[in-house]
């Protein structure tokens, strides 16, 4: 999930769309539009674009963070993949990208020339500037077939369960046109999921499939060229050159940022960022506005009230694609959409006497309202 442009509590219910800064007035923030009855300062404001600096009425603002792992993030200007310490946020050129806990159990995750090769096919190490900037990208030379033929390369065999599963890898050709698939198969070579032909620019790009495994003690391996024993890998393809880097294995329906892995899965922990309530936040009254990118649409994503996880719930994108709220008592849905991957909304909740609202901002989401037990503590 992206948290764009500013997250804003208000004292009132007021609604806005796009903000501004007062400079002269930092401990407030007021959106351009405002119903006429609902005047009052705004007592929050978090940029979330450049950093996590928080400005509001109460005596500290002070942002706390957490990830107790490195992560990988974009790096704002030079679009290049960059690793954080632990416990720095991934701020790219959209702002604040937050994740939760995933796992990449492809072990040697930019070595593959350690992958195994089947039917032929050559790899060679380090042979260009990878995503990343360094020349740890490597080389691949993937044997033509056609029909029932096969040749490609494969990265360690993981056991998995019965259950979705992400694949994902950055290729590019080396002169552009270059066509190849990318797929899972299980070590027993009696099962295949996922394949999929792409055809490579000479940029980078990151590719990423979704496959169903199982739970089958010889475990799944992602592959890299052609197994014509496999019917969704019926189109012939040439000998091609190309380049590989950040070969990646998770579980669940989606590709999260890329985790760098040598000789064992590697765990990214879940990101965690709070603000002090005191002060910045009234409980009984009020609204709270977040402009926020959650990819892909299904993953519960937002802001709560009193830590992560708790049943209080400001905004929140929940599983079914639902924007609900929650005030440890009730939890309403406010709005069913439609919401789409890949799409900022400005969303916000307003809080007063029983009611709890909602409002989405410039992409036609519908209203909605749910009961307040008059307290979002």
């Amino acid at each position: 999930m992206r948290l764009l442009l500013a997250l804003l509590i208000a004292a009132s219910s007021a609604q806005g769309s796009y903000s501004y800064r007062d400079e002269s007035r930092r401990d407030f923030l007021r959106p351009p539009t405002m119903s006429p009855d609902l005047s009052k300062q705004l007592t929050f404001w978090a940029d979330l674009t450049a950093n996590l600096d928080g400005y509001g009425a109460g005596a500290s603002t002070a942002e706390t963070f957490t990830r107790a792992t490195i992560c990988t993030c974009e790096e704002r200007g030079t679009g290049l993949i960059k690793t954080l310490a632990a416990g720095v946020a991934c701020i790219e050129k959209n702002g604040l990208r937050s994740e939760g806990a995933r796992t990449n159990v492809t072990t040697s995750a930019t070595q593959f020339d350690l992958y195994s090769n089947v039917g032929g096919g050559v790899v060679t190490a380090d042979q260009t500037a990878s995503p990343g900037g360094l020349s740890d990208a490597d080389k691949l030379v993937i044997d033509g077939t056609s029909g029932a033929s096969f040749a490609f390369i494969y990265s360690n065999c993981t056991v998995l369960t019965a259950a979705a599963y992400t694949m994902s890898v950055y290729l590019k050709g080396n002169a552009g046109g270059e066509t190849v698939y990318v797929f899972g198969q299980r070590c027993d070579g009696l099962a295949y999921s996922g394949g999929t032909l792409v055809t490579l620019t000479t940029a980078w790009v990151r590719y990423t499939f979704t496959m169903t495994g199982d739970a089958d003690a010889d475990g799944w391996a992602m592959c890299i060229g052609r197994d014509g024993r496999d019917a969704l890998e019926s189109v012939a393809i040439s000998t091609g050159t190309m380049f590989a880097w950040g070969g990646q294995m998770e579980l669940g329906a989606f590709a999260s940022s890329y985790i760098p892995t040598t000789t064992a899965a590697v765990v990214r922990n879940a990101d965690y960022l709070g603000f002090p309530l005191t002060g910045n936040f009234t409980q009984t009254e009020g609204s709270v506005s977040m402009a926020m990118d959650v990819n892909p649409i299904g993953l519960a994503a937002g802001i709560g009230v009193g830590g992560a996880g708790g049943g209080n719930r400001l905004l929140r994108l929940s599983t079914s694609s639902a924007m609900v709220a929650g005030d440890g008592t009730n939890a309403p849905t406010l709005s069913t959409g439609p919401f789409s991957s890949n799409t900022t909304y400005r969303v916000w909740t307003a809080w007063s006497a029983a009611s709890l609202g909602f409002r989405g901002g410039g992409v036609g989401l519908p209203s909605g309202s749910g009961t307040f037990d008059g307290n979002m503590s």
